[in-house]
């Protein structure tokens, strides 16, 4: 296990390295840096209500491997299509939390994920007195896998689609920076 500082060094250094696809995300990238450098609690300790109430939740974004088609879930508590995702536990990297979240929701099992972030926002999720800090890691999976699998997938969502990424971005339950998400990958993976 790493210790504190050395797991926020890391941390640190895969937000910098993300390569921003607009001002936007070079905003949060910046504030992200800041805040994670400064705070003492960059993870979720409790809940109801959420302490501290900033706090990182990350996003795994299951994409079809030619990054064409995205799957999204009815999630139960929100109401909203999401990825799947969770908030970082203490002692955990990014990828470990990935891992994790993805064998609890959908039970995908990963072995060896090493991806960096490839998207980063921030929420106020003006529901529940949190603000979150988001990293979205793409999850490249074949289109006929069973997401149904993880112990947690009929506790968090009612049911899940796969959606064209034109398609997803018109969709009006989504997340509010899915759109540029979406816009990124269509930029970064689209066919030449």
């Amino acid at each position: 296990m790493k210790s504190e500082p050395e797991l926020r060094k890391e941390l640190l250094a895969q937000i910098a390295n993300v390569s921003c696809f607009d001002e936007v995300e070079r905003a949060t990238q910046a504030k992200m840096l800041a805040w994670l450098a400064d705070t003492p609690e960059y993870c979720r300790i409790s809940k109801k209500p959420d302490y501290p109430t900033e706090h990182f939740a990350l996003f795994n974004v299951c994409v079809t491997p030619d990054y064409q088609e995205i799957l999204l879930f009815e999630h139960k508590k929100s109401g909203l299509l999401l990825t799947s995702g969770g908030h970082l536990d203490k002692d955990e990297t990014f990828q470990q939390c990935v891992v994790r979240e993805c064998r609890e929701e959908m039970g995908l099992e990963l072995a060896a994920f090493t991806n960096s972030p490839f998207f980063l926002s921030q929420l106020d999720t003006h529901t529940v007195s949190a603000f979150h800090w988001e990293p979205w890691f793409l999850i490249p999976v074949p289109k006929d896998t069973d997401f149904t699998k993880g112990p947690d997938y009929e506790q968090e969502f009612t049911g899940h689609h796969w959606y064209e990424m034109e398609d997803a971005k018109k969709l009006t339950r989504i997340h509010e920076h899915m759109p540029r998400m979406i816009d990124k990958i269509l930029k970064n993976f689209s066919a030449s």
